[in-house]
């Protein structure tokens, strides 16, 4: 075994423990991000609608929820 197979291997483990760890990690609040936000607050709601044809001007609508 050459010195390529070992490295590849420890590519592929990074890999997997990265994805594994992102997976079962508790996740944070993403809609705060300096941490002050009040743990109790809900996110905001509402959709974003994007709209393309060829040929045509796209359009981005957002509807508040």
């Amino acid at each position: 075994m050459d010195w390529q197979q070992p490295v590849a291997l420890s590519i592929v483990a990074g890999t997997a423990l990265i994805f594994a760890w992102q997976r079962f990690h508790r996740r944070k609040n993403r809609s705060c991000n300096s941490g002050c936000c009040d743990s109790k607050s809900t996110p905001p709601t509402g959709t974003v609608v994007f709209k393309a044809r060829r040929g045509e001007r796209a359009q981005i609508i957002v509807k508040p929820g």
